[in-house]
């Protein structure tokens, strides 16, 4: 499925499209607290406003399959003509849920769990972030929680049509969220370049994403508005780069740690994410998930060695280093509530799928003896 992406100068021609689509009703997805102070309501009132509009965000940061399901029976007999979701990430993948399910009269939670969604999307979506890290804009699954455990939807036709891109939105985000967004982003976009389902394209959109995060991240949690512009576009490529090769071993044991241990999630990830580089760059025959083989990791590897100006001795070193210098005293908290029982309780609770994109074997060991960093 074909995505269109506008920025901010192509407003008109968004707006062209929504007249061309003639909706009688939009259905907008919105942040609770979020929504008036990123500017999105202004924003949803100069392009919308002389639309019947309708408005859902009564669901967490995290969306609970009850949220959803409370949403989809408040619509499920309004005919929706158009979707916009404008907000983080958890929003967007809230919008993507409704948008799969509203209408149809499915058991939610085997669908979920199984990841059976209805393949047809009749109702236009526009997402619009709010935050510059998910990516979700330019995905096609979405994020839900069932009983406390994170279970993905994915098919092609969840990605939304339309997406718009304004970097202004973001810019009252306080640091630690701008540091939570950006590193989620980050780390995307080395997992994704050393995913076993990665692809030329999906390495050319991290190639681009991983400079510009790398250089202007710390400039954008100080609020500098050239740094967070550029860096929420290096998050819609980093997106794009995981939309094709999802994500890896960081990303999979992340999940555990926001359950457990209540770190954020882009957070989350960047603890582990020095371990899990170290341990791809140990590549051999016998370990590697890559059925491109181990040289081809290595060249990978090596690739984003590169990147950082760093050896196979000093990645560790460099990589803890720039999230220690984004998270500050937050990172030091963050890893002093992850007890050896949490870490436990994490181990047992990884994906395995995720842990199969990785390009090295992962064993529950290797999951036990991280070293955060």
């Amino acid at each position: 499925m074909n995505q269109q992406i506008y920025f901010e100068k192509d407003i008109v021609s968004l707006t062209d499209e929504v007249n061309r689509l003639c909706p009688k009703t939009i259905l907008v997805v919105t942040g609770s607290s979020s929504y008036e102070a990123s500017g999105a309501k202004s924003l949803i009132d100069e392009l919308f406003g002389e639309y019947n509009l309708l408005f859902f965000s009564d669901f967490s940061v995290n969306p609970k399959l009850e949220e959803l399901e409370n949403g989809i029976a408040k619509l499920q007999d309004i005919e929706l003509d158009l979707i916009v979701a404008i907000g983080g990430g958890s929003v967007i993948d809230m919008a993507k849920l409704i948008r799969c399910y509203v209408g149809h009269h499915i058991v939610l939670t085997g669908s979920v769990k199984a990841n059976r969604v209805p393949h047809e999307q009749k109702v236009p979506f526009i997402a619009i972030p709010t935050t510059a890290g998910s990516g979700s804009e330019s995905t096609h699954f979405a994020v839900v929680y069932v009983e406390g455990s994170k279970y993905s939807v994915s098919h092609p036709t969840i990605l939304p049509n339309y997406v718009l891109l304004i970097p202004s939105l973001t810019y009252g985000n306080p640091p630690y969220l701008t540091a939570c967004s950006g590193a989620d982003a980050l780390c995307q976009a080395i997992e994704s370049y050393w995913s076993v389902q990665s692809t030329e394209e999906s390495r050319d959109f991290a190639r681009q994403a991983i400079p510009l995060l790398w250089q202007h991240l710390p400039q954008a949690i100080k609020n500098n508005s050239e740094a967070r512009n550029k860096v929420m576009f290096a998050a819609n490529m980093a997106g794009r780069a995981i939309n094709t090769s999802f994500t890896t071993a960081a990303h999979a044991y992340s999940y555990g740690l926001t359950t457990y241990a209540g770190v954020p999630h882009g957070h989350a990830v960047s603890l582990t994410l020095p371990y899990f580089f170290d341990l791809n760059m140990k590549v051999v025959q016998d370990n590697c998930n890559d059925v491109r083989g181990e040289g081809f990791v290595r060249e990978r590897m090596g690739e984003l060695l590169h990147f950082f100006n760093c050896t196979e001795k000093t990645a560790i070193e460099v990589l803890s280093s720039f999230f220690q210098g984004i998270f500050g005293e937050k990172n030091d908290e963050a890893k002093n509530r992850i007890t050896d029982y949490i870490q436990k309780q994490v181990a047992s609770s990884v994906n395995l799928q995720r842990l199969q994109n990785n390009p090295v074997k992962v064993t529950k060991e290797d999951l036990e003896n991280i070293k955060f960093q």
